[in-house]
């Protein structure tokens, strides 16, 4: 176990760091540099950079690059600092404990965006990205959540949805949240986790920006804005006096005339969002968001031409296709065991794209259940898995497949539903939420689960829902088997559902009329 070095903010780690004379960074991506120029500000050497693979980069402005074998040998007696973004740290604190370094620092999450903050007031040209502003075109910003990554729901719904738009990202972090500026602590906040998720202060945003677009973010700034969202904006629960004091300090910016829009993925979001508005906030508030509330369903573009939809669907063996890492929550038990029933009566393959993962959600799946159904599909020989897949061999596995598959419990959308229809697959899906907008017997199937008015599952009642879910699937793939001619004809129907209610030109006009 490595010595443990008590670390809550910016002061604490400053008063440590002082008292050593040879600091060696581990990690020379983004979060090592932002380290080795915090320490820069208060003139502390960095000795080196350690990387557990060397590559082409020898030198990071004047700090040698090194392997984590060398920099040992040359600094024995060196802090070693951890800077790696989260989801790195425990494989790299391995590395450090395989080699019996126990003098090492892993940098909190909470303690990296303080020091992005630090150097954004220091020196914010240093960080800020080299932008082009073209001439007479019009710009729309866009936030990266977390650090420098966009999420899926960024590029489905924001980057690059308006032709002869410029798009710009926002680097999202905390900023004045996390700080508790003036404004923040006269609100009257005492716990910021929440606000952190939900809303956007901007540390800086280059002053061609005609439009910042986020999702399921309020924009805490005096320029235009929209947001995009899937359940609610705010983006809060209301179950504690914190709770509603911050969901009422993210509403009075909604209600700012800079606020030109927010948009429901579909008819659902937007009945959660009018019911949760006119609990929680006067009449003439939540009227005045709902008037800035519009329904607008992710765009999509058809994926497959004539010819090949009439090729694909001239195959007698049907072709399942499953997308989704959250594979128990999204059916994929129920998938397999409602398949077999059939397996030695039909000829059809089941390809299944996901990551297995496990988590807290709904399913509440285990490593036991990951286990259990890794062991199943290898016994099973006409699945086809794969854990991950780039974003073009997934659509090009739907161009090839005849059947889409996502009967989940529970999903605010399921964006994977319309790149299977644009690639002529009808799909089968719960009534859960937007699957009753997005899909229907005509294009596809529909398994019947008992639902609220909001058209959500009760988790409390998962093995009622998932016997009835396996139930529900048998029906529909006995449908399927028996009269194979069907899956054409909801093909073609579920690409015309795509072009009439997904189509990308009628989605960026919207946009556009948010200005």
């Amino acid at each position: 176990m490595y010595k443990e070095i008590k670390c809550k903010n910016q002061t604490d780690f400053m008063d440590y760091v002082k008292t050593r004379s040879e600091i060696v960074i581990y990690g020379a991506g983004w979060a090592g540099k932002l380290v080795y120029n915090f320490l820069k500000i208060y003139d502390i050497q960095v000795s080196a950079f350690a990387v557990t693979k060397l590559q082409k980069v020898e030198r990071i402005e004047q700090i040698c690059v090194l392997s984590l074998d060398e920099a040992l040998c040359k600094y024995p007696a060196a802090f070693i600092i951890l800077a790696v973004l989260p989801d790195k740290q425990i494989e790299m604190q391995n590395f450090l404990e395989m080699k019996g370094v126990i003098d090492y620092f892993v940098l909190p999450e909470l303690l990296l965006y303080e020091m992005r903050s630090e150097v954004l007031k220091y020196d914010a040209d240093h960080w800020r990205y080299d932008i082009e502003i073209t001439e007479n075109k019009f710009r729309i910003g866009y936030l990266c959540p977390g650090y420098l990554d966009t999420n899926y729901a960024e590029q489905r719904l924001v980057i690059n949805k308006v032709n002869e738009v410029e798009y710009i990202s926002l680097p999202k972090v905390p900023g004045k949240v996390l700080y508790k500026d003036v404004e923040y602590q006269n609100s009257g906040i005492s716990d910021c986790k929440m606000m952190t998720e939900a809303s956007y202060f901007p540390g800086f945003i280059p002053t061609g920006i005609d439009l910042i677009h986020t999702f399921n973010t309020v924009c805490i700034t005096d320029r235009l804005w929209i947001a995009s969202f899937e359940t609610t904006l705010p983006r809060i629960p209301i179950t504690s006096d914190t709770e509603k004091a911050q969901y009422l300090y993210l509403v009075d910016y909604i209600v700012k005339d800079n606020c030109r829009g927010i948009l429901a993925l579909c008819r659902t979001t937007y009945n959660i969002q009018c019911d949760v508005l006119r609990q929680h906030l006067p009449s003439d508030i939540a009227e005045k968001i709902i008037r800035k509330t519009k329904i607008l369903h992710p765009p999509q573009e058809i994926l497959i031409s004539g010819e090949q939809f009439d090729k694909k669907h001239s195959k007698k063996q049907i072709q399942f296709i499953f997308i989704g890492h959250s594979f128990f929550f999204k059916g994929g038990r129920e998938i397999i065991n409602a398949l077999s029933v059939f397996e030695h009566q039909y000829d059809f393959r089941l390809t299944v794209i996901s990551s297995l993962v496990i988590d807290d959600y709904f399913t509440h799946a285990s490593i036991n259940d990951k286990l259990e159904i890794q062991n199943v599909i290898k016994t099973k020989k006409w699945i086809d898995y794969y854990d991950s897949l780039p974003n073009e061999r997934v659509l090009e596995m739907c161009r090839q497949a005849t059947v889409g598959l996502l009967p989940s419990f529970a999903d605010t959308y399921g964006y994977a539903v319309l790149e299977m229809q644009a690639a002529g697959c009808p799909v089968i899906t719960t009534n859960v939420r937007a699957f009753t907008e997005t899909n229907d017997d005509e294009c596809g199937w529909i398994c019947t689960l008992p639902v609220n008015q909001y058209g959500m599952c009760d988790a409390g009642h998962l093995p009622e829902l998932s016997r009835q879910l396996e139930k529900e699937l048998i029906k529909c793939f006995a449908e399927i088997f028996q009269n194979p001619v069907c899956i054409k004809e909801k093909g073609r129907k579920a690409l015309e559902k795509i072009k009439r209610m997904h189509d990308p030109k009628a989605y960026a006009d919207v946009i556009r009329g948010m200005i």
